[in-house]
């Protein structure tokens, strides 16, 4: 009889099918053309990867370090926090277990450097510094017996036991870990290993898909890129030595008799020519003629480093770490920063802060709270740049409604600086008031003309009086048609309340007249032109409120 297609043996023989066709797999990837012919073998890519592969890579490869660290390191950049209450005065006890684990052990410091190792290979796991035998079951555990966190590689904690109880909730996971760790010291090579029992790990896979066990290395879907890359940044190089240090030609002419010393006299020469700092040749009986040669030009960097940003889903800018205009840079930066948001959501928190925190507090080393949440620094922290320029938009946002859009304390907030407090904002506000109604007596009284530095206001006639007309003229005030009482008394208006906004800006200058002229004109060119001042922002706002009152 055969043996059953459940039970341990069931699960060791579907772990040992999947694993031959994912083999068998490997093997064909490449080929096309019924197997004629061979992408990867012609181009030199390596058809298996194994952890230590994406290791050497990663030790040797800045771009290869600069994939596999990215995410890592803006996902816990800052120091985040986990807590229970949301209310920043109240400090419950399991927070202030967590923050005294955290300043002892360096948390979130640990769990960057893990995740960067779970992108070396397929997983990597945190061990849990606590008393007794590693192999055996960690029950109980006081805080203080946390004494260290040690994060491995894939390479360096290879699984070694399956759960195999299909009742386990735990099904499928592994059992216990086989952890080494090399070490060099004046002493030698020492070589250390040692059997762990899960309860002492916790085990972190990225990208996961139809596996619950191992995730995706950060590099097996560029891997392919960076041979690329080194062909052509490798080869560039060398083609630019060979072509730009001319070669030469030996010509020994048939009449010259070459003895076995002068020939070998001749070849070092030659190395020493090639290899070191010689600049002349001492022949005899022998041409030498330099080669021509041609400066290599330029190479496919920039498109093969195109198709591994797009592989990864990071904007080219960001992981290459150059800026290239300013509205490309802040637009990549928002795409980045959301998937950096989604990244702490979907795998920092459930992946590692989680289970983590989960297993600490069913040990009993952090007190059981109603629950806790993760949080995570800001990641679009504005440089001083952007803060103006943040703040100058605001600000032209009040001027272009007419109205308090933004309140001067949300626009210093963006600045980093102290709000204002009441009575502050009620003097500036009494000022601006004060500045209006003197700009709009002003505009009354003085018939549109900015009065002198120093002088008063003539005095506005009582009603029911006449004014007397001046010497040798007639009277003051020509009878109009009621339509040009109406067009005059807009122009008034719109004259005054174009004033009143210049001075409440502190525009001390303005060619009333002329603005008279060009708002009676219609002339929006010309009374951009006259409230322009020194920003164009305000310039532009101005002439809006004054084409609205048109």
């Amino acid at each position: 009889m055969g043996e059953p297609a459940s039970g341990p043996i069931g699960i060791i023989r579907a772990a040992t099918s999947a694993l031959m066709g994912r083999q068998s797999w490997l093997r064909t990837a490449g080929r096309t053309f019924d197997g004629k012919r061979d992408f990867y073998e012609v181009l030199g890519y390596q058809r298996e990867l194994r952890p230590q592969d994406y290791r050497a890579r990663y030790e040797r490869g800045g771009i290869a370090a600069r994939i596999v660290e990215i995410f890592p390191n803006a996902t816990w950049r800052g120091d985040g926090e986990v807590y229970e209450d949301e209310n920043p005065d109240v400090s419950t006890a399991f927070e202030k277990a967590w923050q005294a684990l955290n300043k002892r052990l360096a948390l979130w410091s640990m769990f960057r450097r893990t995740d960067v190792l779970a992108g070396l290979g397929r997983y990597s796991v945190l061990l849990l510094g606590a008393p007794g035998k590693l192999e055996e079951p960690l029950d109980k555990l006081k805080p203080d017996d946390l004494l260290y966190l040690q994060p491995f590689a894939e390479e360096d904690a290879q699984i070694r036991t399956f759960i195999t109880l299909e009742t386990d909730e735990r099904f499928g996971q592994p059992e216990t870990y086989q952890l080494t760790r090399s070490t060099e010291s004046a002493l030698g090579r020492a070589h250390l290993s040692r059997v762990v029992h899960w309860t002492r790990v916790i085990h972190v896979a990225d990208g996961q898909l139809d596996d619950n066990v191992y995730g995706t290395p950060r590099l097996q879907r560029v891997w392919n890129y960076l041979d690329d890359l080194d062909k052509v940044s490798g080869g560039g190089a060398e083609a630019y030595w060979k072509r730009a240090d001319q070669g030469l030609q030996i010509n020994v002419l048939p009449e010259t008799k070459f003895s076995a010393a002068d020939g070998e006299a001749l070849a070092d020469q030659v190395e020493e020519y090639i290899h070191g700092l010689r600049r002349v040749l001492r022949t005899r009986g022998v041409d030498v003629n330099t080669l021509g040669s041609d400066v290599a030009g330029l190479n496919p960097v920039d498109q093969i480093m195109m198709l591994v940003a797009a592989t990864m889903g990071v904007p080219q800018r960001i992981l290459e770490g150059s800026e290239r205009g300013e509205l490309a840079s802040s637009t990549d930066k928002s795409n980045f920063d959301d998937t950096i948001a989604d990244r702490r959501m979907s795998f920092a928190h459930p992946v590692i802060v989680k289970p983590f925190v989960e297993r600490l507090i069913d040990l009993g080393a952090l007190p059981e709270p109603k629950d806790f949440l993760t949080g995570w620094p800001d990641l679009d922290d504005l440089n001083e740049s952007q803060k103006a320029d943040m703040a100058t938009r605001w600000a032209g946002l009040n001027s272009a409604m007419g109205e308090v859009v933004v309140k001067p304390n949300e626009v210093r907030e963006v600045l980093g600086l102290e709000a204002f407090t009441e009575e502050e904002l009620a003097a500036q506000k009494a000022e601006k008031e004060e500045a209006a109604a003197q700009a709009m007596q002003q505009m009354q009284q003085s018939g549109g003309k900015p009065l002198p530095p120093g002088a008063k206001p003539p005095k506005v006639p009582s009603a029911g009086t006449t004014p007397a007309p001046a010497k040798g003229k007639g009277p003051p005030f020509a009878p109009k048609p009621a339509e040009e009482d109406e067009e005059d008394a807009t122009l008034e208006a719109a004259t005054a309340k174009a004033l009143t906004l210049a001075i409440a800006r502190g525009r001390a200058v303005l060619d009333t007249p002329a603005l008279r002229a060009a708002i009676a004109n219609r002339d929006v060119n010309a009374m951009h032109r006259l409230l322009y001042g020194s920003t164009l922002r305000v310039g532009e706002a101005l002439t809006k409120d004054v084409a609205r009152l048109l």
